[in-house]
């Protein structure tokens, strides 16, 4: 090998361990080092983080694949992706590609919160079809939304 060969293949060495690739053939990217940036760079697996991760897998353990958590827009990584305490499994009727939605306002209830109330009418957002509109009704005639998602007897009088 003469000098010139030597210098080309130490630059390529150099390419291939700093990470790059060479994917100008349009089609999926190889993975180097498990590091990606988009699905697109894992050929059949998904880019979590920088890294690629099995869609039959389960990152977080919460009993939900990781493609299907990917294709209902749960979080991969978070067992309870809202943060109420209720998990990803429960949510999604064990892992349905069709979540359930009870409010009927387009965002499933794994991504909803069963402890915020937005809107402060005492109806959690995950229960509550408009977060940002406050339903006058929702506590009914006889008392009031006192906060914390409590209702609370209105006095005799009718005020709160």
């Amino acid at each position: 090998m003469n000098a010139r060969q030597a210098a080309i293949l130490a630059g390529v060495v150099a390419i291939v361990a700093a990470g790059a690739t060479c994917d100008d053939d349009g089609g999926p990217r190889r993975i180097i080092d498990n590091f990606c940036a988009t699905d697109l760079d894992c050929g059949a697996l998904l880019c979590v983080g920088s890294a690629c991760a099995d869609p039959e897998g389960d990152l977080d353990g919460d009993g939900v694949v990781n493609g299907v958590e990917r294709r209902i827009g749960t979080d991969l990584t978070r067992p309870d992706t809202d943060g109420d305490g209720k998990g990803d499994y429960d949510e999604t009727s064990g892992g349905s590609l069709t979540p359930p939605d009870r409010d009927g306002d387009g965002a499933i209830d794994a991504l909803e919160r069963a402890d915020v109330d937005t809107d402060g009418d005492c109806l959690p957002d995950e229960a509550d079809p408009d977060d940002d509109v406050v339903d006058p009704d929702a506590c009914g005639p006889d008392a009031f939304c006192d906060g914390d998602l409590a209702c609370a007897p209105r006095r005799a009088d009718g005020d709160p």
